[in-house]
């Protein structure tokens, strides 16, 4: 059996400035797991969970809640997204630009 490798710090990526996203002075101030499920706060005082935590909690794999992120703002979204807009406009809620902010 082959050895395993363990990765212990990914190198930060460095990504192009996009005008239409905004630049927020956040950081992660505590993350914990709780069984399977990553949460914390940021340093505003914000809670959230991971996104591996969200697709547990919602019953999806982690990379559907990926792809309704990466097609949130597509002009002809899957019906999983635009079902999803539905379900947070009857509820009454601000349907927003992005659906997650990264950290």
């Amino acid at each position: 059996m082959p050895k395993q490798l363990r990765i212990k710090n990914l190198p930060v990526r460095n990504r192009p400035k996009d005008p239409k996203q905004w630049e927020l002075d956040l950081h992660v101030e505590n993350q914990t797991f709780e069984g399977d499920i990553g949460m914390g706060v940021l340093s505003d005082g914000t809670p959230y969970l991971t996104q591996r935590a969200l697709g547990d909690l919602c019953g999806l794999r982690n990379k559907y809640i990926g792809q309704i992120s990466s097609e949130w703002q597509s002009l002809e979204p899957p019906k999983e997204v635009k079902r999803l807009k539905e379900l947070l406009y009857e509820q009454g809620v601000t349907i927003p630009d992005m659906p997650h902010f990264e950290v």
